[in-house]
């Protein structure tokens, strides 16, 4: 107490009077006693108060209290958020209260606990005051939002909110800007220190996820008195973000100021979903700044304020289809700035404004983005302040894309592929507005050099849209003014080397046709303050792009509560058939075509309501043709094709009354016309009709109403020259006709088909009916007496035979159940010995407790086992199904298996039932094949023998004989190892020995064996002295080994063929064919030259490996000699040592083919074959590189014939020892003398021979086929003559150099004139094609005429 009265002593204005000094006696006067008393009650009060401070705070610490102060914290926020459903309660409470404390927060609604908090803190700095109320630290660590809560729906306002309007902001503004000016001297700052959350852990909710389930026990959650931990609330990990916050805030006179840093992740660093695109790491940081601002005394006091924004996006994730993901790069980073202020004036709103966008930087990927803008209110109107704006935004190529880093895509995520890949040119983006912000001047341009896709090519592409003004205040009737938004659209762009063009005015406005001319308000066109009636659409609407040419103008009124009404219209036309044929790849286009789009809006009768919308679409096709780029008879011509769809009352009772029709259509022999109508309300009933003439004539009336479609007319019928006369088919029409009407019911209770009955012509009778309910399946199907033979004018394929069916299905779509019937009576194949059969598949679906399964069997009486020559023939099979609630099935992977194959007698009539002509399989076959273990893991067991089997190939020339087989299949239960030890889906081994001979002596044999699932394998072969050709051009002699190993999908391959002789004969190759070659893959790169022509070692060529899962080869092949290659003056033995490697896939062979020795007859002269090297480089099989000279020698000349290059590439050259020119060379070679001193015929010998020289290698026929198209004639060849000494046609071994020259009369006519070297040798030619293989041919000479018939077959 005494250091309370030392620290404030009485102050002399407090003292009482008796304590001053008598002006007369001078001494003080005694106080009062009262007095005395109260400033000793003062005293005791202060201390008083100051010992219950002090005792509180004691409390607020110890346990009672706190906990006497959480429960009286939780009953409040009980009572007062009662009414909104919600439940918070603290936890726990503890710390040195009240300056600091640390508690743990629960929040629950009705569904349970949504927001856990277990340690949340706060500390306040009382030592601050009076001036600065500093919070030190509000902390939160481990906060879980498990949802988001069910909250009440706001009720409805008595009072309808007022839209914000400028005036009212204005006011806003306006008092915003005085009250920070006029704060209080008095005022204390705030400092918020830090606030930080932790480790905070949220739902996906929040970004549009899916909401997580809800709290088990949420009813025992939501009760305030339920103690629940103090951990989070669960959160699905696949689901969990993950947060972090850190800010500071400082408030006071001087202005406020405001930081903010958030981060945000996926929980384990997985990435989250961000709304189109997910990411690693989202990080935000924020700063802004607001302040009182001194104008002066003519502005009043105003209001500043500026931030600063950055966004960063780590390693984002694109999931917008036709986009790539990694559009974005690895990093995405936005930067903004933003500076705004106004002023105001005692007491009006504010006078002025100013917003400025001051930074704009976006790097992310191949997309950047720069820009910068800023708007001042006008002086009297704030609307008509200027604005200045310029934004660019850059999109790069793929091709330039540096920024962006491969992307792993999760499995699942939908891909539909980058629609950007067509950029081969950055693309551009700049935005400029200018002007009066009511009445900016806005440019936009998209630009891009050069776009690219389907072949289609898109150059300097520049779109604009340009509005000058853009008077969109006007549009809105903002300010009392009126009048249209106008924007010109400006596409340019070269398309495929031709121009595109593409102009129109759009516009939007207010009807100034029908607004009432005392409208109040400025922005309606109503006294009743409704939005008026606007207009919008386009003008001057002018196409040019890929053949089409179109122009148009469109407008439609927009009224409030009405359908849009819409007049103009819109003509295209085709004016360039060339340039829209580009679209149509492979294909011609060619005609006259027009398009017409008519819109009306007709105004309603009672002078109320919506107009009536007319649309009328004209279409007229003079004539189209559609053909082959490359030629030919299967061209497509149609000739007047028009016809009109017309709507009306669209947005009403909507009809269509349309038709079509076509004069003619052809393609081939087929000639169609037709006549199509529809008419009706497009709710029903809709009737439709359509006639047809020409090849197929056909009639068909359908009605259409919601849910029923009724048949009540349908005959169609193919005539006899529209389907063809091939055999078989007899001139028959086919067809087909509804003998009563049928209906097809629809919705949502189901389908339904009743009264489907369909004759068939010539022969046969489809008859249908069922019903689908989610609850209920019935259907019938009958199929009856239907010849096949007349049907194969349309599928050739197609045996001979009766074919009838009957399918019946009932129960429920999930769990059906029926059986079905499918057979041929009279079954044969044409060209087959077999006699006719009858078989059929027949089964159902059987259910039972394992499930549903489909079941067959194929029924075989013993007349038809016995004509395919078997005695014993069964298969059946079950397989097991799922059935969803749409009744369609799907395979049951764990459903039992089963089925059983068996075959024994001759397999040639069985052969003989497939469409392999060429090919001929005879001898005897067992076959015993069990199908049992599930979908999943199937197992097979049983073998395949074929005994004394014979086979022929008459299409390559192929013979084997004393063919045997064996086949044993060991299937094992699913899980249970394989031969070699592994498991698989299909668990077992299968051991195969194979035998058989060429009839000459020769055999082959394989052996070995492997796993099911065709993995484990080891098979060898040997081939001793095989000779499996029976060729007139072609024998080979092979001998070697080889071993198979790995699996059937990456086999490895090794051994050695060894060609103990053979003998290519090119006399008897086919005119025009070569011998049949294997389809080999081009391989990436072909060396140009080969610095080592011996054969590659295994070891040398492992780089060229096939890559991992595609097998590799490492066969050696090797001819030691004795391989001839005659005919067509060469006679020549070959040597070759190649080695295949790479992969069955990709095969690559090295090594050479060299000439041992040989001759040439060239030009009527023998030269030898002294150097011959054909090498092969890892390269394409068909095109090796080529070493051959050849030489002739005289007694005065040398000469040398050079073929080098590469097939593709050859180059012939021609070389003298002495050197000399070609013409003297081939001179010296012909006739022994210089061509100088030749005669006529000698020299036209001689020019035959250099344009013989001259086409070589060169594709195109050189001089020759040059000559060829100057005489007009269409034969002009060399070749050797086809008369020998002995005067027999046929013999080519004797024969010279001829010159043929002739011409085809129409198709099959042809006649000619042969020259050979000598004086005498003149022919005359007539051929006359009996087929393709036969010509009828007469040939006289000089000396004799003979006829007779040429007959080829190509092996």
């Amino acid at each position: 107490m005494a250091r309370i009265q030392e620290e404030r002593p009485a102050s002399p204005a407090t003292q009482s009077p008796s304590a001053v000094q008598d002006g007369h006696s001078g001494r003080p006067k005694r106080p009062k006693r009262r007095t005395r008393w109260l400033r000793r009650a003062l005293a005791a009060l202060l201390a008083l108060l100051l010992t219950a401070l002090g005792g509180l705070a004691y409390v607020l610490r110890s346990e009672s209290g706190q906990a006497w102060l959480t429960k009286t914290v939780n009953a409040a926020l009980e009572s007062s958020l009662r009414e909104s459903g919600l439940h918070a309660r603290l936890t726990r409470l503890s710390g040195p209260l009240p300056f600091a404390c640390s508690f743990g927060l629960e929040v629950a609604d009705a569904q349970g606990v949504w927001l856990t908090a277990p340690e949340n803190s706060f500390a306040w700095d009382w030592r601050a005051l009076p001036g600065v109320v500093r919070i030190a630290a509000i902390r939160s660590v481990d906060p879980a939002l498990s949802r988001l809560p069910d909250l009440p729906s706001d009720p409805e306002p008595s009072v309808p909110r007022q839209p914000l309007t400028v005036e009212s902001l204005r006011a806003a503004l306006g008092e915003a800007a005085r009250a920070l000016n006029d704060l209080p001297a008095w005022l204390p700052e705030v400092r918020l220190d830090a606030l930080s959350v932790e480790n905070a852990l949220l739902p996906p909710e929040l970004l549009g996820g899916a909401a997580s389930p809800p709290t088990p026990g949420a009813a025992k959650a939501q009760a305030p008195e339920q103690k629940t931990a103090d951990a989070p609330v669960p959160v699905p990990a696949a689901q969990v973000l993950r947060a972090d916050l850190d800010a500071g805030l400082t408030a006071g006179r001087e202005g406020a100021k405001l930081h903010v840093r958030a981060r945000l992740s996926g929980a384990e660093d997985a990435p989250f979903a961000l709304s189109a695109l997910s990411c690693a790491v989202a990080e935000v940081s924020l700063e802004a700044q607001a302040g009182p601002l001194s104008n002066g005394a003519e502005q009043g006091p105003g209001l500043a304020v500026n931030s600063r924004l950055e966004a960063v996006l780590r390693r984002p994730v694109l999931h917008v289809d036709a986009l790539p993901p990694d559009l974005l790069g690895s990093e995405a980073r936005l930067n903004l700035a933003f500076e705004g202020g106004t002023a105001a004036m005692e007491p009006d709103p504010a006078s002025s404004a100013r917003l400025a966008l001051t930074k704009l930087n976006l790097t992310a990927g191949r997309v950047t983005a720069a820009g910068q803008g800023q708007w001042h209110s006008g002086r009297k109107d704030w609307p008509d302040g200027p604005l200045d704006l310029n934004l660019n935004v850059s999109l790069q190529s793929p091709a330039a894309d540096t920024a962006a880093i491969p992307t792993k895509i999760t499995e699942g995520t939908k891909e539909a592929g980058d629609v950007l890949a067509m950029l081969r040119a950055p693309l551009s983006l700049t935005l400029t507005a200018k002007g009066a912000l009511r009445r900016p001047d806005v440019d936009l341009r998209l630009a891009c050099a050069d776009i690219q896709s389907n072949g289609h090519v898109l150059k300097d592409t520049t779109l604009a849209l340009t509005g000058a003004p853009l008077a969109w205040g006007d549009a809105l009737g903002l300010g009392g003014s009126r009048g249209e938004a106008r924007l010109v659209l400006d596409l340019r762009a070269e398309l495929d080397q031709r121009p595109l063009k593409l102009t129109t005015e759009l516009f939007y406005g207010p009807d100034l046709k029908s607004g009432p001319e005392n409208a109040t308000d400025s922005t309606t066109d109503r006294t009743d303050g409704a939005p008026g009636a606007a207009v919008a659409g386009l003008r001057k609407l002018r196409l040019g792009a890929a053949g089409l040419e179109g122009t148009g103008d469109v407008t439609a009124v927009l009224a409030p509560g009405k359908a849009p009404a819409l007049d103009g219209a819109i003509r295209l036309r085709v004016a360039d058939w060339q340039a829209l044929s580009a679209f149509v790849p492979g294909q011609r286009l060619d005609g006259e075509a027009g398009l017409d789009l008519e819109l009306r809006a007709e105004a309603p009768q009672n002078g109320s309501g919506s107009a009536a919308q007319q649309v009328l679409l004209r279409w007229k096709i003079p004539r189209f043709n559609l053909s082959s780029a490359q030629g030919g008879d299967a061209a497509l011509h149609v000739r007047g094709l028009d016809g009109e769809a017309r709507l009306t009352d669209l947005f009403g009772r909507a009809a269509l009354a349309a038709r079509l029709d076509l004069e003619e259509a052809s393609r081939g022999d087929l000639r169609l016309g037709a006549r199509a109508r529809a008419s009706g309300p497009l709710q029903g009933p809709l009737d439709l009709s359509l006639e047809s003439t020409g090849g197929v004539t056909s009639r068909l009336n359908i009605q259409w109403r919601p849910g029923l479609v009724a048949l009540q007319t349908l005959e169609v019928r193919l005539k006899a020259a529209a389907v063809g006369s091939g055999k078989g088919s007899k001139g028959r029409a086919l067809g087909l006709r509804a003998t009563r009407g049928a209906e097809i019911r629809y919705g949502d209770a189901g389908l339904a088909v009743s009264g489907l009955d369909l004759a068939l012509s010539p022969s046969g009778r489809l008859q249908a009916q069922g019903a689908l309910t989610p609850e209920k399946l019935d259907l019938r199907v009958v199929l009856d007496g239907l010849a096949l033979e007349p049907w194969r004018a349309l599928v050739p394929a197609l045996p001979l035979g009766t074919a009838e069916a009957r399918v019946r299905l009932s129960g429920s779509p999930a769990r059906p159940g029926g059986d079905f019937r499918l057979g041929v009576r009279r079954l044969r194949v044409p060209g087959s010995p077999v006699a006719p059969l009858d078989l059929a598949l027949v089964g159902g679906i059987e259910r039972n407790a394992s499930g549903s399964a489909l079941a067959a069997r194929l029924e075989l009486d013993p007349q038809a086992v016995k004509a395919l020559g078997g005695s014993e023939a069964s298969l059946n099979l079950r397989l097991p199904l799922l059935f969803g609630p749409d009744g369609l099935p799907r395979p049951a992977p764990q459903g039992q298996l089963a089925g059983q194959v068996r075959w024994e007698g001759a397999v040639g009539p069985v052969w003989s039932l497939l469409p392999l002509a060429d090919r001929r399989l005879n001898g005897r076959i067992s076959l015993n094949l069990n199908l049992g273990g599930t979908l999943a893991a199937p197992r097979v067991t049983g073998g395949l023998r074929v005994d004394k089997a014979r086979y022929e190939d008459l299409l390559l020339g192929v013979l084997l004989t004393d063919i045997n087989l064996r086949l044993d299949l060991n299937g094992k239960e699913a899980g249970k190892k394989n031969a070699a030890g592994g498991t698989g889906p299909l668990a077992g081994s299968m051991h195969l020995e194979l035998s058989a001979a060429d009839g000459l002596g020769g055999s082959l044999r394989l052996t070995g064996g492997g796993g099911l699932d065709g993995r484990n394998l080891d098979l060898r072969a040997a081939l001793d002295h095989l000779r499996p050709l029976r060729r007139r051009d072609l024998r080979i002699n092979l001998s070697g080994q080889a071993r198979v190993t790995g699996s059937a999908t990456a086999p490895d391959v090794r051994g050695e063929i060894i060609i103990n002789q053979g003998a290519l004969l090119l006399n008897n190759l086919a005119v025009g064919g070569s011998i049949t070659t294997l389809p080999i893959q081009e391989a990436a790169t072909t060396p140009a030259t080969v610095t080592d022509a011996a054969p590659a070692t295994p070891e040398t060529s492992a780089p060229a490996a096939a890559a991992e899962g595609q097998g590799s080869l490492n066969l050696r092949i090797r001819a030691p000699g004795r391989f001839i290659v005659e005919g067509h003056g060469l006679t020549s033995e070959w040597q070759a040592n190649l080695l295949v490697s790479g992969s069955p896939a990709a095969p690559m062979i090295t090594g050479e083919l060299r000439a041992v020795k040989g001759n040439f007859d060239f030009l009527t002269k023998n030269f030898a074959l002294t150097r011959g090297v054909i090498t092969f480089g890892g390269g394409s099989l068909s095109n090796p590189l080529l070493d051959i000279v050849m030489t002739n020698e005289t007694p005065d000349l040398t000469a040398h014939i050079t073929i080098s290059g590469t097939v593709s590439k050859m180059k012939l050259s021609l070389s003298s020892e002495p050197s000399l020119p070609k013409d003297e060379i081939l001179s010296r070679i012909l006739f022994g003398r210089s061509a100088n001193e030749l005669g006529r015929l000698e020299a036209l010998q001689l020019a035959g021979a250099v344009a013989q020289l001259a086409g070589f290698g060169s594709g195109g026929g050189g001089m020759l086929d040059f000559t060829r198209k100057a005489l007009g004639v269409d034969v002009l060849r060399l070749g050797t003559a086809s008369t020998g000494a002995a005067g027999e046609p046929g013999d080519q071994t004797a024969g010279g150099t001829t010159l043929e020259m002739g011409k085809y009369i129409g198709d099959l006519i042809y006649v000619g004139v042969e020259q050979g070297m000598k004086p005498d040798s003149t022919a005359f030619i007539i051929q006359l094609e009996l087929t393709p293989r036969i010509n009828l041919e007469l040939r006289t000479e000089q000396q004799d005429t003979w006829g007779g018939v040429r007959w080829k077959y190509n092996y």
